[in-house]
C-alpha cells in the first residue's frame, strides 16, 4: 500500500491532468474550482484512511487542525480498510459523519444569529456546483482506493 504522502502527490498530479485539459477547454470557471474543491477535500481532508485516525499519525485528520480529534471516534467503529475502503459505502460514510460533525457548529452559528437578530448571509453555490464537488470528491476517493489495490470490479468493495 502507497504511504499517504505517494497517495497525496499522485491525487495532485492527476487534478493538475483533469484541471488543465478543463481548462484549456473553456469550462467555466466556478465549474473548475468547484470539482477542485471537492477534488482537494477528497485528497487532503475526508480520505478513506480517516478509518486509522485514532491509532497512527494520518496526514488528513492532521490537516484538521485542532479538529482532528473529532475524527477519532471513527477509528473505534470501523477498521483500517473496511468500511471506509469501499467504493460507495467508504465515501457515504464519511461525508455522514463530517455532516454530523457539522452540524453542531452550523446549529450555534444559527442559535447566535437568531438571538442577535442578525441576517446570516452565506453565498450558497447552485445545485450543478454541488454535483460537480460531490463528482471531484468520488474521483480523489475513488484513486484513493484503486491505489491501495481495491478494484471497483470486486463486487464486495461496493
Amino acid at each position: 500500500m502507497p504511504s499517504g504522502d505517494l497517495h497525496t502527490g499522485v491525487n495532485l498530479i492527476t487534478l493538475v491532468g483533469i484541471a488543465g485539459p478543463l481548462a484549456a477547454l473553456h469550462v467555466s470557471q466556478d465549474l473548475l474550482l468547484s470539482l477542485a474543491a471537492g477534488y482537494l477535500t477528497g485528497t487532503l481532508l475526508i480520505t478513506p484512511d480517516l478509518d486509522l485516525a485514532g491509532h497512527v499519525r494520518v496526514r488528513a485528520r492532521c490537516n484538521w487542525g485542532v479538529w482532528g480529534g473529532l475524527w477519532r471516534p471513527l477509528s473505534l467503529f470501523v477498521r483500517h480498510r473496511g468500511v471506509t475502503h469501499t467504493y460507495v459505502r467508504g465515501p457515504l460514510l464519511l461525508l455522514g459523519y463530517a455532516a454530523v460533525l457539522l452540524t453542531l457548529p452550523v446549529t450555534a452559528l444559527l442559535a447566535v444569529d437568531r438571538a442577535l437578530d442578525v441576517p446570516l448571509r452565506v453565498p450558497t453555490p447552485d445545485g450543478p456546483l454541488y454535483a460537480v464537488a460531490l463528482g471531484g470528491y468520488l474521483l480523489a476517493y475513488w484513486l484513493h482506493l484503486w491505489l491501495d489495490g481495491y478494484r471497483p470490479w470486486n463486487v464486495r468493495r461496493w
